[in-house]
């Protein structure tokens, strides 16, 4: 199982795209994430308390939708930034605007919440774009405000109705069978390689290649015509993980793409430059 982490790809047109799971977050007391709406959690014997937690994880979406740099950062302690995101307080902040960027994120279901005095677990999902991204955080209650101290993702399972497609990630590469994937598909993927390893699905207009991705600048758009689906990973090497959408995706052209840095390269060039991409249709 991988541990989504904080990612920026090397390549600056993508570089509010590389959010990965720390984009629904941690929690408070503030007055604002009281009025979320949603699924309610399995409380147990800690049911004000439960429901507190699930209020401020609700509240800290809306801070990151909202763009609200100090409202986020404060469901954070300093140690669950740099355990998520690598980065403290002030270089977060020092992101601005960029920090938000990337594909918008939907609250699932809350599966469980426990409260043992000033700790606390939940587990719930997103949705990642089109990706589900079930997900466990770990909260410490600091005075009167709970805040996010650690985040694990978890794998998620697999629907029986899905066609599974293995794909092995590997210097530099996808491996799997492109023929025959069909708009009900989840992906069970697997790093073969040495180094660590990502997986961005595309959306991309029929014909599109790996270098007219390539070629956009680092203040340009995505190209015409191409759409972020959803994100795994990183997944370090002997790591797995699944990618599972929330419902089926339509038909047409997809490309995976990597773009971690080869750590075995002085330049740390991104995988994606030195060809780790797969193109493939997906039909009905």
């Amino acid at each position: 199982m991988a541990r989504n982490r904080f990612m920026r790809p090397a390549l600056g047109v993508f570089a509010a795209l590389m959010l990965g799971s720390a984009l629904v977050l941690g929690c408070s007391d503030d007055d604002d994430s009281n009025g979320s709406s949603g699924p309610t959690a399995n409380t147990g014997s800690n049911s004000e308390e439960a429901k507190a937690v699930e209020s401020t994880i609700r509240g800290a979406v809306d801070a990151y939708t909202a763009g609200n740099t100090d409202q986020f950062l404060n469901y954070w302690t300093e140690q669950g930034l740099m355990n998520e995101f690598g980065a403290s307080t002030e270089e977060i902040r020092a992101a601005g605007a960029d920090f938000f960027g990337g594909p918008p994120i939907e609250l699932g279901e809350f599966k469980e919440i426990e409260v043992d005095e000033d700790d606390a677990t939940a587990e719930f999902e997103f949705v990642f774009g089109t990706v589900l991204q079930p997900q466990r955080y770990s909260l410490v209650q600091e005075g009167t405000s709970w805040k996010i101290n650690d985040t694990e993702a978890i794998d998620a399972e697999i629907p029986s109705n899905a066609t599974k497609i293995d794909v092995d990630l590997d210097e530099f590469s996808f491996e799997f069978n492109t023929t025959g994937v069909k708009t009900n598909v989840a992906f069970a993927l697997d790093n073969v390689g040495e180094q660590a390893h990502e997986a961005v699905l595309f959306k991309v207009p029929a014909g599109f290649t790996l270098e007219q991705l390539l070629t956009a600048g680092p203040e340009d758009d995505l190209p015409a015509g191409v759409e972020v689906v959803g994100f795994a990973g990183p997944f370090e090497a002997g790591d797995d993980g699944t990618m599972v959408f929330s419902d089926p995706i339509t038909a047409g052209s997809y490309m995976f793409v990597c773009f971690l840095p080869d750590t075995a390269d002085p330049a740390e060039t991104p995988h994606a430059v030195k060809g780790m991409a797969a193109i493939f249709n997906v039909t009905q």
